[in-house]
């Protein structure tokens, strides 16, 4: 109960420090309090799902909110239907399930106990499962969407990735007219990646900007990501197997060695306002109370809500 009171008087104080007037405050309050209440009235997303395309989303009990807002708004902005699943990290119940089932057709939950079961059960390499089972709950986002999508399209997203425009590239993506293996957004600053050099060389992975890479938004082929990779990743990672960015340095390296591109940073943002031009933002955890405090509104002003 103290950290949340302490994580919401942080959010509060960095309105303030960053000017946002009354209008922004009152939102803030406004989709925090009342949060439930305004994600029971979004309409029940409904499609005809395309077989060739997933989208992974890995999930805690916290963030159901924003995961709702940002599955919505990418449905409704991108009109693509593809086949969600919700990858519990192993604190989602019953109740937060029914409110996901509510909302959106072809859905389906994997809860972690059957992950882990299912993975235990398959005939990978014991380092894959090593990570899997020792490491950061985050490390999900890498090894279960790798060996449990089944689509030849496969989307990962963040829970808190909010998009106001259509998607042109990733719908060029996903309709298989881009040319390229896998999308992937770009952070703003590098990203140092803990490998060892030797195969950092191997796959050329520095001059590939590797080190540019965020895993908010990944698009890739099913068949240029493969277990074999994961693997050798895995024997070549320099951070401690229960280390925070396991996952994110992983997905670097394997986007690294596709025929990939980077989603425009000017439309697919992290830092700074939205503006005409932004397909999609990124709010990252020191940015989050952005989400409440207008990125909520943007999303359904620009979705005729």
């Amino acid at each position: 109960m103290f950290s949340k009171l302490k994580k919401e008087l942080f959010y509060i104080k960095e309105m303030v420090r960053y000017g946002y007037g009354p209008l922004s405050l009152l939102s803030y309050f406004k989709n925090r309090i009342f949060s439930w209440r305004i994600v029971k009235k979004i309409p029940r997303h409904k499609c005809e799902r395309r077989d060739n395309f997933e989208i992974h989303m890995l999930c805690q009990k916290s963030d159901m909110i924003p995961a709702i807002w940002v599955l919505w708004s990418f449905l409704k902005n991108s009109q693509l239907c593809p086949k969600i699943v919700i990858h519990d990290d192993g604190s989602l119940d019953k109740s937060s399930i029914d409110v996901f089932n509510e909302k959106f057709d072809n859905i389906e939950i994997i809860w972690k106990k059957d992950a882990d079961e299912l993975i235990d059960k398959m005939n990978v390499n014991p380092v894959i499962k090593n990570y899997r089972k020792n490491g950061h709950p985050l490390i999900l986002k890498l090894v279960d969407i790798l060996l449990l999508s089944r689509a030849e399209k496969v989307m990962v997203l963040d829970s808190d990735v909010l998009f106001f425009k259509r998607p042109e590239e990733v719908i060029e993506f996903v309709e298989g007219n881009s040319g390229k293996d896998a999308l992937i957004s770009q952070a703003r600053g590098r990203f140092s990646i803990k490998t060892d050099s030797n195969y950092l060389k191997k796959h050329d992975l520095i001059n590939k900007k590797v080190e540019l890479m965020n895993s908010g938004i990944i698009l890739y082929n099913k068949s240029s990501v493969s277990e074999d990779k994961l693997s050798e990743y895995f024997e070549n990672c320099e951070l401690n197997v229960s280390d925070y960015f396991v996952e994110m340095t992983g997905w670097n390296c394997l986007v690294g060695q596709t025929n990939y591109e980077f989603l425009p940073y000017e439309r697919y943002i992290i830092k700074g306002r939205p503006d005409s031009n932004t397909v999609a933002k990124h709010f990252t955890s020191p940015r989050r109370h952005e989400l409440y405090a207008y990125g909520i509104e943007m999303t359904l002003k620009n979705n005729g809500r």
